[in-house]
């Protein structure tokens, strides 16, 4: 019997850093991601965004590194099954490369740094002369 924690689906984003030692294009990288995580049904990247488990992926490129972005709504030990498969990526294009999860990002979370940024700027606002509205939007931490 599966626990309460395991069986609720947990809203975030996994994100990633990937390494390539070469040239490769996003495509080659979206490759060897859907390939890998084929490999074991249950966490195919194809079947989770057919189910609606898995969001779309955002591939940001940054000189030789990549980010990727993974929204998600499945159980934590799914995730973390999903995360290990795409860790265990160690080439693209037939060039070596390493995928490590450096986030898991929730919509929660999310808001609250909105919260604290718009604080800050409207006190700075405020400092220098400018009105603002008292009323800001709270989020509840």
């Amino acid at each position: 019997m599966q626990s309460i924690q395991n069986s609720y689906k947990h809203e975030s984003t996994l994100v990633f850093s990937i390494k390539v030692d070469g040239e490769v294009s996003d495509k080659q990288i979206f490759g060897a991601l859907y390939g890998n995580t084929d490999i074991i049904e249950n966490i195919s990247l194809s079947r989770l965004q057919a189910t609606g488990e898995a969001g779309r992926c955002l591939l940001e490129r940054s000189g030789d590194n990549w980010l990727l972005k993974l929204p998600i709504t499945m159980p934590l030990t799914k995730a973390a099954l999903l995360a290990a498969a795409i860790e265990s990526i160690d080439e693209v294009a037939k060039q070596p490369a390493s995928f490590r999860l450096i986030a898991l990002e929730s919509p929660r979370e999310r808001m609250i740094r909105i919260a604290r940024r718009a604080k800050e700027l409207s006190e700075k606002l405020i400092d220098e002369g400018l009105h603002v509205e008292d009323n800001l939007i709270e989020v509840k931490t």
